[in-house]
């Protein structure tokens, strides 16, 4: 999902040929697969536990479950915005779409960076080390990744009200 977020961003070294047409169908690709495979997790997690959320990591979990849902359907209405142009305009829809996206990936991160310190993984590691620096790593990701979808974010929320 990180680079599905990153795809639009010009200094991305993997897309910043493409067009943005075709960034389109990478980042709506990379969304469904990975959105798809979070979705998909988090409601096998949800019915092993019968809906109980005991931790962080659990309410986190859920929350990324539901925005993520709710991501992908802004996502189509994105994608589809120019069609849609009657009833609201496509700036604001992407807009909205974006704040979205960013906040859905930060929540969904947020929930991994807490699911170390779970069970499950801290039985599984060498050492508590080498939690702590998965979870730099994780951090480091939702900074770096979400660097472009903010520099673009600043970009839409200015020309919605137009400030230069």
């Amino acid at each position: 999902m990180a680079e599905g977020i990153m795809c639009h961003y010009n200094h991305n070294v993997l897309t910043m040929s493409y067009s943005r047409t075709t960034k389109n169908y990478i980042h709506g690709i990379l969304q469904v697969l990975g959105g798809g495979c979070g979705i998909a997790s988090a409601l096998i997690k949800c019915i092993q536990h019968n809906f109980k959320f005991d931790d962080l990591h659990a309410k986190l979990g859920f929350a990324a479950f539901i925005l993520c849902c709710v991501s992908l359907v802004s996502g189509l209405a994105a994608f589809f915005a120019k069609f849609m142009k009657k009833c609201v305009s496509p700036l604001l829809t992407k807009t909205f779409h974006t704040i979205l996206g960013i906040g859905t990936f930060a929540v969904a991160l947020s929930a991994q960076y807490y699911g170390f310190n779970t069970g499950f993984f801290s039985h599984n590691t060498p050492s508590k080390d080498f939690t702590i620096l998965i979870q730099v790593i994780t951090l480091m990701i939702l900074i770096l990744s979400c660097w472009g979808p903010l520099k673009n974010l600043y970009h839409k929320i200015c020309c919605l009200f137009e400030v230069n």
